[in-house]
């Protein structure tokens, strides 16, 4: 029984998220996820963009490429914050609705990246990204 009541409320909240995104004007869900886990985008606005004033807002979603996409998972936890959440994104959008790229941030760097065709060198990039944010300084003797 608990199990079943956890599982409804992950499917309703994750109903409830995947509609108020497609109520969005310029933003989707790309295609029909059943459960708890999808993306979403744009054939507006620099998704990227709205990526990065979600983070400012607090919210932070993950970036995906082929399509440009934010991805989000579902759980209990987020039944309580699905208004919060919709307004914030309400807001993230129309604030890039412009469809202009982003000049800065993750936007910047997902969008460049998504353009390149060797997707070894993409790999590379990424990897030194990685590496530059794990590297442990040496401390001066």
């Amino acid at each position: 029984d608990g199990y079943m009541r956890l599982a409804r409320t992950i499917m309703e909240t994750s109903r409830a998220i995947i509609d108020g995104i497609n109520a969005v004007p310029g933003l989707r869900v790309l295609g029909d996820p059943p459960m708890s886990v999808f993306c979403f985008g744009s054939d507006t606005a620099d998704i990227y963009a709205v990526g990065d004033e979600l983070d400012r807002l607090g919210w932070h979603p993950d970036r995906q490429q082929m399509p440009p996409s934010l991805h989000l998972m579902v759980t209990p936890a987020h039944a309580d914050v699905v208004e919060p959440f919709l307004a914030d994104l309400r807001r993230a959008a129309a604030g890039v609705a412009t469809g202009a790229p982003a000049l800065g941030g993750s936007a910047a760097m997902y969008g460049m990246l998504g353009t390149v065709a060797d997707r070894s060198i993409v790999r590379n990039v990424i990897m030194d990204f990685i590496g530059g944010l794990t590297k442990v300084e040496e401390e001066p003797e």
